[in-house]
């Protein structure tokens, strides 16, 4: 090879190594462009393209299932609110829109949630309330899951998208378990929940009983009423969570407001609640003392009021809180205990030993 070539060589190997991490970075952060054609299919996984499939999952609720496409049931009937998931789901960044919650006595995305897994995915309420309406005591609402036992969540948003409507129980009966994430945590093992956002206006439990429910802006409480396998015991862990909501609070027969506007822990026997990185804003002061809550009561659009959140990478600002960006998934980041393997990252790392390689077999010629 001659000189000219190396030199030519050299300066489109500089070129290309200066705009891909850019490019790349830039993807990572916007979400990009892709479609469900581009997405590969992991191996062992099934793959949801549509309402159809979603509901199927309740055939083989051990399975592990990734989104291929936005998931929208505001014209399907969604079955999977009432049972028991223990498998795995991949997001893959995808959005899946919840029209309605039946009155089942535990609801959510899940019903109820054991040694699974959900990542990488945005859940989003319409503008609407969303209430379970019973009078019977043992009920457990959450935004994922009515209930959770020992499962990991990861980035995920859970957003309900409206200024004037509520999340909730409506119906004169106790025994309301309600959080924007879960309604009841329990189990002797620890639930993770990492680069999670909680987006509502408000958590509300309405009727003449009300005082006697548990609300919470993230869960509602420790309770073993109807579960077969928990226990009274939290054990969570919540590392780089943002909760967004406006009232947590309680109405109906002079009831004041829940015990806290993050979680109420009332009923719980023991608690074991690991707190990394919260932040927290809405209209409930919250009675938590910790270092590592941080409430926020201004500036919420700026990410200056978030020193904690990883905007390079994880997080970005909409609708003036922080949301956990759509491709934050497979093939861009992996989540571990460890932090956040770029697997972006190998595909430069590759070339440059590939150029340096070439380089120095170059060099041996020439000399």
């Amino acid at each position: 090879m001659d000189l000219t070539k190396l030199i030519s060589l050299i300066i489109v190997i500089m070129v290309a190594f200066t705009i891909l991490p850019i490019a790349v970075g830039e993807f990572a952060q916007t979400g990009g462009e892709e479609t469900p054609s581009e997405i590969e299919l992991l191996e062992g996984f099934t793959a949801i393209y549509n309402e159809t499939d979603w509901n199927n999952i309740t055939s083989n609720p051990s399975g592990n299932y990734q989104l291929m496409n936005d998931i929208d049931f505001t014209s399907v009937v969604q079955t999977s609110q009432g049972f028991l998931f223990t498998g795995i789901l991949e997001g893959s960044g995808y959005n899946i829109s919840i029209f309605d919650l039946d009155n089942s006595q535990i609801v959510g995305l899940f019903g109820l949630m054991e040694d699974s897994e959900v990542r990488n995915v945005n859940i989003k309420y319409l503008d609407k309330d969303y209430s379970i309406n019973r009078y019977n005591a043992g009920h457990y609402m959450g935004g994922l899951s009515g209930v959770v036992i020992n499962s990991s969540v990861y980035n995920v948003n859970v957003i309900h998208e409206t200024e004037t409507h509520y999340f909730g129980g409506h119906g004169g009966g106790n025994g309301k378990i309600i959080g924007g994430l879960f309604g009841v945590v329990a189990g002797e093992k620890q639930t993770i929940v990492r680069n999670v956002s909680i987006d509502f206006n408000d958590i509300l439990a309405i009727g003449e009983t009300a005082l006697s429910n548990n609300l919470g802006g993230i869960f509602g409480n420790a309770d073993e009423r109807s579960l077969t396998t928990a226990t009274k015991t939290v054990n969570i862990s919540l590392d780089n969570v943002s909760v967004n909501v406006g009232l947590v609070a309680t109405y109906g027969g002079g009831n004041t407001p829940s015990a806290d506007s993050l979680f109420d822990t009332r009923d719980a026997t023991s608690t074991n609640i690991e707190i990394k990185t919260l932040y927290y804003s809405g209209d409930n002061p919250t009675s938590i003392i910790n270092d590592e809550i941080v409430r926020i009561t201004e500036n919420h659009e700026s990410e200056e009021s978030y020193p904690r959140l990883d905007f390079e990478n994880v997080w970005f600002i909409e609708n003036d809180s922080p949301k956990v960006t759509k491709n934050h998934q497979l093939g861009i980041s992996v989540s571990s205990d460890t932090g956040e393997f770029q697997i972006m990252y190998l595909i430069p790392l590759i070339a440059i030993i590939g150029v340096a390689v070439l380089l120095v077999r170059t060099s041996r010629e020439t000399l």
